[in-house]
């Protein structure tokens, strides 16, 4: 009989059964109706970031970065973690307010979370890379309109921006 049994095999049911056998417990079971991480799991895009608005979120990533940062030590294998950074392209000054309400959050626990201008984006993400993501968005929030029953959707047009960025990797060190 198993002192703790887990229904999923994703990255949570999976970390849930790791913790608790590092803590002790040696008769974990996982059950998992298909193969271990071929749910929700295998359809995540992979990227960790920290702009949330609860104090909860904020504290799940920052724990997640640390993880992959002790990935390779602790399990032996690279998981092909590196720190690019999340951006963010607001369009509106109202969305920048209600993301300083998050921004002052996520710094007072310990997240590098900054507002950059487009100058400042335009320094840290090279032309042609910055142009595309731009027309990216601009593509995917017409098509979004689109989606939602808007006809001539106009294009966004970003001009506020809103970066995490992980600590300093150093001189040279690319940050996109």
């Amino acid at each position: 009989m198993a002192s703790a049994v887990i229904i999923g095999g994703g990255v949570v049911g999976c970390s849930i059964a790791y913790h608790l056998v590092r803590r002790g417990l040696h008769d974990v079971v996982v059950l998992e109706r298909e193969t271990v991480g071929s749910g929700t799991t295998s359809k995540a895009a992979g990227g960790i970031r920290v702009q949330f608005s609860s104090e909860t979120e904020i504290r799940f990533s920052l724990e997640s970065i640390r993880v992959f940062e002790r990935f390779q030590e602790e399990f032996g294998v690279d998981p092909g973690y590196r720190k690019i950074g999340y951006l963010y392209l607001l369009s509106e000054e109202r969305h920048l307010r209600e993301f300083e309400k998050r921004i002052a959050l996520q710094r007072t626990l310990g997240a590098d979370v900054r507002v950059l201008t487009p100058a400042d984006a335009q320094k840290l993400v090279p032309a042609d890379a910055h142009r595309r993501q731009c027309r990216g968005a601009r593509g995917g929030a017409r098509r979004t309109a689109r989606r939602a029953g808007a006809s001539g959707a106009p294009a966004a047009a970003p001009h506020l921006l809103h970066r995490a960025l992980p600590r300093d990797p150093g001189p040279g060190a690319p940050h996109e």
